[in-house]
């Protein structure tokens, strides 16, 4: 499960921001020099923990749709060193479903820490 949520952060973050610059090595040190973080910095950071937090009720919600919200469709990933599409988010989640609708005792917990965005004109990624 934590590895869909880092897949599913790291997407929110690019989808955000629309990319990601590849220098996060500098920009880190940039922004740990100034301590403060930017409009666009914070709503990466917003947005990540929207993702956890939807992925942490998704037990109680039921809905899906809450947290493919923040992929897009033409998303691509790597989970297990295999490539992932919002299509198998999509089965995962509905087979996550049909463990709970069958009653099993399934819990999710997400919770990102240590998050540290770096934004540089239109494009931005974050670690966690």
């Amino acid at each position: 499960m934590n590895r869909h949520i880092g897949t599913m952060a790291f997407l929110l973050a690019l989808i955000l921001v629309q990319g990601c610059t590849g220098k996060d090595d500098t920009m880190s040190k940039e922004h740990a020099k100034r301590d403060a973080i930017t409009q666009e910095e914070g709503l990466i950071i917003a947005t990540l923990n929207d993702a956890a937090d939807a992925e942490s009720k998704f037990y109680s919600t039921k809905d899906s749709s809450s947290i493919l919200r923040f992929y897009a469709q033409d998303y691509m990933g790597i989970k297990d060193g295999r490539s992932e599409t919002v299509k198998d988010h999509k089965k995962y989640l509905a087979e996550v479903l049909e463990q709970i609708t069958l009653g099993e005792p399934i819990g999710i917990s997400s919770k990102l820490k240590n998050i540290k965005p770096s934004v540089e004109g239109r494009f931005g990624c974050a670690t966690y």
